[in-house]
Order: C-alpha cells, then sequence, then structure tokens
C-alpha cells in the first residue's frame, strides 16, 4: 500500500482512507509510514498538497463524504456507473484483494455509495486505487 501512497500523492489525490474489509488481510496500517511515503512523494513530483491519510471503522467509511457523489468499486454483477460518469469531488471505495463481502456492497449501497465499474480485469488494491486515480486525473 505504500506504493499506491506515494502514486496516488503524485497524481493529486486529497485524501486516501484505510479500513477493515470482512475480507481483509490487514489489520493496521502504520499510519505514520504512509504519511511519511506521500510527503516525500509530494516533494519529489513538485505536489502542492499532502494528502491527508486516515484510518477509519467500516462504519466511519460508509458515513463518510456526504457532499460529494460517493462509489464503490466491486467485482459482482450488477449495473453500474463507468469511471468516466464519475463527478469530482467525490469519494471512492476500493475493497481488500478478496473483494467487499456481499452484505458490504448491500450495506453501501443502501447508505447511498453508487456501484462502480472498473473494467472486466480484476486488479490488485493497490492497482486499482492508482488506475481509477490516474483515469480521473486525466480527463
Amino acid at each position: 500500500m505504500e506504493w499506491a501512497v506515494e502514486k496516488c500523492t503524485e497524481l493529486g489525490v486529497s485524501s486516501m482512507v484505510f479500513f477493515q474489509s470482512q475480507n481483509g488481510e490487514r489489520g493496521k496500517i502504520n499510519l505514520a509510514r504512509m504519511q511519511k511515503v506521500a510527503v516525500s512523494a509530494m516533494k519529489q513530483s513538485h505536489g502542492a498538497w499532502m494528502p491527508e491519510i486516515l484510518q477509519y471503522s467500516w462504519k466511519e467509511v460508509l458515513e463518510a463524504n456526504k457532499m460529494g457523489d460517493r462509489y464503490i468499486a466491486y467485482c459482482g454483477e450488477r449495473e453500474k456507473f463507468s469511471v468516466s460518469s464519475i463527478s469530482l469531488p467525490g469519494t471512492i471505495l476500493i475493497g481488500p484483494e478478496g473483494d467487499f463481502s456481499n452484505a458490504e456492497i448491500e450495506e453501501a449501497i443502501q447508505a447511498g455509495w453508487k456501484p462502480l465499474d472498473l473494467g472486466m480485469q480484476i486488479l490488485r488494491t493497490e492497482t486499482a486505487v492508482v488506475a481509477i486515480s490516474a483515469a480521473l486525473r486525466l480527463r
């Protein structure tokens, strides 16, 4: 995830929130280390701002950023929004390597999160984070 923090900082992401999902493998993130990585990437890329790096519970994630559109990317079969339809500012929720559980997906959708399609290939979490950041930066 350090690589993802580094690349997303270079791409100008405003914040990254880590959380524990039912299928997630990691329990804790070293936030101090992630912030050091972001500072280094910001300096290297001559970035104008430091992304906020936080750790939330699943419930806190569901309630986060109610001011912009909120999207949840997952692998299930359902009609989804495309990356090109995302309006900014917004929040994109990308899950663990094992994907979100069906219960988490339903909970998020009931809380107002919109399903998001990242394409046919199944991406690792850090790849998905960087891919969506780059796609939004380049449009």
